[in-house]
């Protein structure tokens, strides 16, 4: 899926045989781990995190009709891109 946030586009995939998980998000780098992954009438809703200073930065990705990456960090924010 393509997600924008205010300052670029970027492209979200993953592959529910492998569990593999990538973007082109530059601020994330290639080190993404999922975490957990649930499956239903909703989508696929993807639970991982990345290493950044100081510990991981989770993140939620929902393909399904609805489209959308949730970053989380340490002081409590919730940054949502929305994705077609």
């Amino acid at each position: 899926m393509v997600c924008t946030n205010p300052k670029f586009t970027y492209i979200v995939s993953f592959d529910t045989k492998t569990n593999i998980f990538t973007t082109t998000n530059p601020a994330l780098g290639t080190d993404i781990k999922v975490k957990r992954v649930q499956d239903d009438n909703d989508g696929v809703l993807v639970w991982t995190a990345t290493a950044v200073f100081g510990g991981d930065r989770d993140m939620l990705a929902l393909f399904g009709d609805e489209k959308w990456m949730k970053f989380f960090y340490g002081n409590g924010s919730v940054q949502t891109d929305l994705c077609k």
